[in-house]
């Protein structure tokens, strides 16, 4: 992070809500923060964003052999002053809903995997007559049908 000195400062705080407003009484607005992609930068970013020049910086893609947090910033901080920065981190407006969409679309998987182990259970229990003819089996017609399916209580 830059405050216009030539030095950059590392603030260490704890990545809660207490510990980033903690940081944003410590450090001017319009200072530039650095910090690494990740699910809490991507958060963080969206708090500092409009109050600071937010920059992320890309995970190493080989893990150091000692990690530690003073390392990590240091190299973070390199990394910006040699351009490899991302400036533009999106908006809350354009990163909020690319949040819900991952959201949304890991619900989807979910309940794709959860269908597929209801179809390996009926395969699997040999009940397939008990649902046939049913075009949606997990429409209403079909939960009802499921619900009353007899099934061994565990495998």
């Amino acid at each position: 992070m830059f405050n216009g000195n030539p030095e950059p400062e590392i603030f260490e705080f704890q990545t809660t809500k207490e510990g980033v407003d903690e940081f944003i009484k410590k450090v001017p607005e319009g200072s530039t923060v650095v910090m690494e992609t990740s699910k809490t930068g991507k958060t963080l970013s969206i708090m500092l964003y409009g109050k600071y020049d937010v920059h992320m910086i890309a995970p190493p893609e080989k893990k150091p052999k000692a990690k530690t947090d003073k390392r990590n910033a240091e190299r973070i901080i390199m990394e910006d002053e040699l351009g490899y920065a991302e400036n533009d981190v999106p908006s809350p407006y354009i990163e909020k809903p690319r949040i819900l969409i991952s959201r949304v679309m890991e619900l989807g998987a979910k309940i794709y995997a959860i269908k597929n182990q209801i179809h390996a259970l009926i395969e699997r229990n040999m009940l397939q007559s008990e649902v046939e003819g049913i075009i949606d089996m997990f429409g209403g017609e079909g939960l009802e049908k499921l619900s009353k399916l007899d099934l061994p209580d565990s495998e």
